[in-house]
């Protein structure tokens, strides 16, 4: 089973809760023709600047806006990978299209995002089954599994006595209640919103940024425990942060798993469907270096200079920034946008196969023959508590495979450093590694790439604190 599908059966316990709404799917909603001012030759060029999941959605909306109110737009995509997708990538083990993909990133989504699920079905594309219904879990402290969990109507008794019966049910309420603002931004009346803090305050979620998700949780009487142990360990998988650190608004969005899915192949289709769908021109294996604001003051267009090949030389009216703006080595000339730093968890991620069908228990402490979980999430209650750190975020059972006459078990390993095979044999058990990939994405420097085995680190989240204030989505005119 998917972690996200282990997670929602342990919230299952006690509650019956359905996280659902009655609100509208995702509205045929453009961008305001309005605000797109055509340059002389009557025509609107924009430049997006990221072929991932902003701007290649991005790219589609623009189009929407051009069919619907008879604009005449020319789009140009930049993208400095040589894919669609960003994130959303996919490897082969081994190399071996047979053995089927595995996603690299952004490797879930849940039906509470609309978009995406709308896209699945005007694309043509086909869901998979990612749950196969095994429970095997368990959460470790760094020093011990301070719980497990295999589906058995004992763990579900263990989980009661440990958690209270009524910590599930409360936490399902939270997180029920954050969807059903968050799903109000699909709404067509609240769609346009000028700024963060108007998102914020048309759909109720201003709060949930300004408070940490342990203040959040505890705060609505959920058991202190379990908000250390279960609810961290979530975050700690999905944005590699605890309840003490980040914000409620992630930390309920962390707890949001139920029907979780991925389209079969990879997500990246559904991106790469949007781009297409645009009929935008893309430019891949091009990294933008500058950004020059150009023209009169009240009506500014923009210039751009690559570092890897020729970009056009007429100015575009509109830029959309679909990228970190720290991460991506762009500098900017006569304009006097200012972009706050962001920081980012720098997550390292491997993928290993091995012949072993799971950890080894003396790894955690367990007797010889015993069988650990599968899937282990981690908590830092140990730590605060005065013991040791988890060395490790989590650990993801994926699926088998048989390769080369023999059964390989596929895992997913997150971790704020680099893992070595001797570490990773440790986990496993000496002799039992098959293929190894580790991902990196450094700042300006992208890659994802299978032969760069020694490369894992992963520019993967920004760290996200609670927050009252954000910076303009518009940080200049036309940008």
């Amino acid at each position: 089973m998917h972690v996200s599908g282990l997670l929602t059966w342990l919230l299952s316990v006690g509650s019956a809760v359905a996280l659902d709404s009655q609100l509208v799917l995702a509205p045929n909603d453009v961008p305001n023709p309005k605000t797109m001012t055509p340059n002389s030759s009557n025509t609107i060029r924009v430049a997006i600047i990221g072929a991932g999941a902003g701007g290649s959605s991005a790219a589609f909306w623009i189009k929407k806006a051009q069919e619907r109110h008879g604009l005449n737009i020319t789009v140009d995509i930049f993208e400095k990978l040589s894919h669609i997708g960003g994130r959303a990538a996919i490897v082969h083990p081994y190399n071996d299209h047979s053995l089927g993909p595995q996603e690299l990133g952004a490797d879930v989504f849940v039906p509470d995002n609309k978009n995406l699920f709308r896209a699945v079905k005007e694309f043509n594309l086909t869901l998979a089954n990612i749950n196969d219904g095994e429970v095997d879990m368990g959460i470790w402290n760094g020093e011990k599994f301070v719980i497990t969990f295999n589906g058995s109507l004992l763990d579900k008794v263990k989980s009661v006595l440990r958690y209270g019966y009524f910590a599930q049910v409360k936490t399902t309420a939270i997180v029920k209640r954050m969807v059903e603002h968050l799903l109000l931004a699909y709404i067509p009346a609240l769609s346009h919103w000028p700024s963060m803090p108007t998102l914020g305050a048309r759909t109720g979620l201003s709060g949930y940024t300004g408070e940490t998700a342990y203040s959040l949780y505890k705060s609505q009487g959920v058991n202190v425990r379990f908000i250390r142990e279960v609810i961290e360990s979530a975050t700690r998988m999905t944005y590699a942060q605890d309840t003490t650190y980040l914000h409620s608004l992630v930390g309920a969005v962390s707890m949001d798993t139920g029907e979780a899915t991925q389209v079969e192949g990879g997500n990246y289709q559904i991106f790469e469907a949007f781009v297409k769908y645009s009929g935008a021109t893309l430019h891949l294996n091009t990294s933008i270096a500058g950004l020059r604001r150009v023209g009169s003051k009240g009506r500014p267009r923009w210039l751009l200079s690559s570092t890897t090949k020729n970009v056009s030389y007429t100015p575009y009216d509109h830029i959309v920034l679909a990228t970190p703006f720290h991460l991506s080595g762009i500098s900017l000339a006569d304009s006097l946008a200012n972009f706050p730093v962001i920081d980012y968890i720098h997550l390292h991620v491997t993928y290993v196969s091995t012949t072993s069908p799971r950890p080894a228990p003396e790894r955690f402490g367990l007797k010889p023959g015993s069988n650990p979980p599968k899937t282990i999430l981690t908590t830092a209650e140990g730590l605060r508590n005065g013991g040791v750190a988890p060395d490790f975020q989590s650990i993801s059972y994926i699926r088998s495979f048989e390769y080369d006459g023999r059964t390989e078990y596929l895992y997913s390993l997150f971790s704020l450093d680099r893992k070595s095979d001797e570490w990773l044999e440790s986990l496993f058990g000496k002799g039992t590694l098959g293929w190894v990939y580790r991902k990196e994405v450094r700042s300006v420097s992208l890659c994802i790439d299978a032969s760069l085995n020694d490369l894992s680190q992963w520019d993967a989240y920004p760290r996200l604190p609670p927050r009252k204030e954000f910076p303009p989505i518009k940080a200049d005119d036309g940008l």
